[in-house]
């Protein structure tokens, strides 16, 4: 009998660098609606109902950590010249959630709960920027509308 190659070779072998292309991608962790995300270049993800349109174009600018091949930087707390940029695909919501309070032995039921509101955004790239360094410290969102009236 044949056993499969990781048993016939051992854990040693099987490191971080044998598998480059499992862990080339790029990467980064961005704060945004108060939570930390994890985001990766030409994905979609559901966020927290954000104040924009479908078809608008923002840019995050509180990146905290960002991988790319073998680099990693990490910022203190905010990396500076980094953002994410992103497209807002569409308004959706989540699934409903249920919550169902009962007092044992005394006939007391309560059913509530509600269903989030999200925002669908398709992120681009996560890019170098050097245009407006003190805009981006102050300000998470910046919408193109924004962006063409000042």
């Amino acid at each position: 009998m044949r056993l499969p190659p990781r048993m016939r070779r051992g854990w040693s072998q099987f490191t971080y660098f044998n598998y480059p292309q499992k862990f080339n991608i790029a990467y980064a962790i961005v704060k945004v609606n108060g939570q930390q995300l994890w985001v990766e270049e030409k994905r979609f993800y559901d966020l927290n109902k954000l104040p924009l349109h479908p078809g608008d174009t923002f840019h995050l600018s509180q990146v905290l950590l960002r991988k790319q091949g073998y680099s990693i930087e990490i910022g203190t707390p905010f990396l500076n010249h980094r953002r994410v940029s992103g497209q807002v695909v569409r308004d959706t919501y989540s699934l409903k959630n249920r919550v169902y309070k009962m007092r044992p032995k005394k006939k007391t039921r309560k059913t509530s709960g509600g269903k989030p509101k999200l925002t669908r955004v398709y992120i681009m790239n996560i890019a170098l920027h050097h245009q407006y360094p003190r805009l981006l410290r102050r300000e998470t969102f910046v919408s193109r509308k924004n962006q063409d009236e000042r």
